[in-house]
């Protein structure tokens, strides 16, 4: 494990602006994509697999049929299982992206990461069957890993001095929360009004103009020679300032997603809305 030092030498580094603006970009297509997927998931699972039983692919024909309890049930540990492998795959990719961004730099992680957005955002639009969605969404686990790591890297080589980076650094993550709001009711009333393909198209679109931005005005190189020393895993834990983040992150966190892969269904089955 490594952890890099912010670069001195600010004749070297790219405008500030454009950059923090991808930054923010990108953040932001993330946790919409992070949520767009929660209230449309659920709903489409369950009139894929009703179809299957009645023989059409009407979801009011299902939220009459007797079954629907049943299915319910069956899907509650699929869709949990679903949302889950994005974390999953991100807490595994997460150090290693971190690893070999002392080497390639903060820009080629983020277009490497930003890129598979774009694909994991398309195999959502077009995927049909469970496997199909479930890749995507590791695959989103994947693209967070390095969009997260590359980007809060890029900001604090950006911001040279404490007090513009802690700055920075809150209006940044702050598309995180932009994020999450817009995705649950951009995902909800899209895919009640128009189809399942429509929201991801919208995040696809953001997202190839995002790439494009990145090609014009990052430098996506490796750079010549690294900086920042080695630091050991048992002397990152020791820290109890490091400790007492990862902790408040893990809290905050959890509630999150501990609602997203039960709400929704736990919604149909008392509120009984109409879905049709």
């Amino acid at each position: 494990m490594t952890i890099l030092q912010p670069s001195t030498n600010s004749a070297k580094l790219p405008s500030a602006k454009p950059v923090l603006a991808i930054v923010y970009l990108s953040f932001l297509l993330d946790n919409i994509l992070l949520t767009v997927v929660v209230p449309i998931v659920p709903v489409y699972l369950i009139s894929v697999d009703g179809s299957r039983d009645h023989d059409t692919k009407s979801k009011v024909s299902l939220v009459n049929s007797t079954r629907l309890d049943e299915l319910f049930l069956e899907e509650n540990g699929r869709v949990g299982f679903l949302l889950s492998s994005k974390a999953v795959v991100q807490l595994l990719v997460n150090p290693l992206v971190g690893y070999a961004a002392r080497y390639t730099g903060y820009t080629l992680p983020l277009f490497v990461g930003s890129v598979n957005l774009l694909t994991s955002t398309l195999l959502f639009a077009i995927g049909e069957s469970y496997g199909s969605l479930f890749f995507a969404r590791s695959l989103q686990g994947f693209a967070s890993a390095c969009i997260g790591v590359s980007g809060m890297c890029l900001v604090a080589e950006q911001c040279q001095t404490e007090g513009s980076r802690s700055k920075v650094m809150g209006v940044v993550l702050g598309s995180v929360a932009l994020g999450v709001l817009l995705g649950y009711p951009f995902g909800s009333f899209l895919y009640d009004f128009v189809g399942k393909t429509a929201p991801f198209v919208g995040i696809a679109i953001l997202t190839t103009f995002n790439i494009g931005c990145q090609l014009v005005y990052l430098d996506l190189k490796p750079p010549a020679e690294t900086s920042g020393r080695p630091t050991s895993w048992s002397e990152l834990m020791s820290d109890g300032l490091i400790l007492l983040t990862v902790g408040a992150i893990w809290v905050s966190t959890s509630a999150m997603a501990v609602l997203e892969p039960c709400l929704p269904l736990w919604l149909l089955t008392t509120i009984k809305p109409e879905v049709g």
